[in-house]
């Protein structure tokens, strides 16, 4: 009797065992039999090779229509404010931005004739007026809710051809993941200052990121590029990040329904401002300002 208990304790015990084995061993081949992710191959390229491919991309786009989500950070706030918006832009410099909501039609309205631009906000029964040439937004633009140039829009989309000359070169930097394009200027003095870097991905060649210098080697505008997608066989940006941290400016711009090289009317790119708007000449104050300095 005493025998038969033993054995019965020693087979459910042996049992026990066994179906822990076989549930160890089954989780055991899950784990090594799961399939290994499949490794990155990433695309060689030649610095002239890469030059190409941004330089063919800007020759075929000379007109950009879209729909915009438009999130952009006031300096005096740490929240983001949003609005959708349209945008029309033809290339050099010639721009139409309107950003709108449910209550304000018009919440603002940046125009650029690829000369001069105007900054309308109507809630503030303000316009501003500038030159597209300075690329820096003036000081008078800081405190409002909205401080915006053509230059923050089309600088940051990289749609202008690269270059070189003899005070204009290029050199590129491989790492692991990404090709880094450094474009320098070298001034009559020969000293040399960074004007751009560019950041292309290996592994598909998009455009990663975009940094913009001046000349005191002070970063102007950091652009960082995502979701891409092809238009009209074009690579291009779906969400665009664009930072200039000397102006303390956050905007991100969510691209929809864009539409290559269809026409645009010229009367899109002119502005009359309302008779009911306060005009700031930004031209002015900045031209002031210049002479002020120059006679210290």
């Amino acid at each position: 009797m005493f025998c038969r208990r033993v054995i019965r304790k020693s087979f459910f015990f042996v049992a026990i065992v066994i179906i822990l084995l076989l549930l160890y061993s089954c989780s055991f081949r899950g784990v090594v039999l799961k399939p290994s992710p499949k490794p990155i191959s990433y695309k060689e390229a030649s610095l002239q090779e890469l030059l190409d491919l941004i330089n063919e991309r800007a020759q075929m786009i000379n007109t950009l229509k879209a729909s915009l989500g438009i999130d952009f950070r006031p300096t005096s706030s740490r929240n983001y404010k949003s609005c959708k918006g349209r945008l029309l832009l033809e290339k050099p410099e010639k721009i139409r931005l309107k950003g709108y909501r449910s209550l304000l039609p018009t919440f603002f309205l940046l125009v650029s004739d690829g000369n001069s631009y105007w900054l309308s906000i109507p809630s503030k029964k303000k316009a501003y007026f500038g030159q597209v040439e300075d690329k820096v937004v003036s000081e008078d633009l800081t405190q409002e809710d909205i401080f915006l140039t053509p230059s923050h829009i089309i600088d940051s989309l990289l749609l202008d051809e690269i270059e070189l000359n003899d005070s204009r070169k290029a050199f590129l930097e491989i790492l692991p993941e990404m090709y880094i394009i450094n474009i320098i200027e070298i001034d009559a003095e020969g000293d040399i200052f960074s004007e751009r870097r560019i950041w292309v991905e290996r592994e598909d060649l998009n455009i990663h990121q975009h940094q913009w210098f001046d000349s005191k080697g002070r970063l102007i505008s950091k652009v960082s590029f995502r979701q891409f997608k092809k238009v009209s066989g074009i690579k291009l940006p779906g969400l665009v990040f664009i930072h200039r941290p000397w102006e303390g400016v956050y905007i991100r711009l969510l691209f929809n329904n864009i539409n290559l090289n269809a026409a645009i009317e010229p009367e899109a790119f002119k502005f009359s401002p309302p008779k009911e708007l306060n005009i700031i000449n930004l031209s002015h104050r900045e031209a002031v300002n210049k002479i002020q300095i120059l006679n210290k």
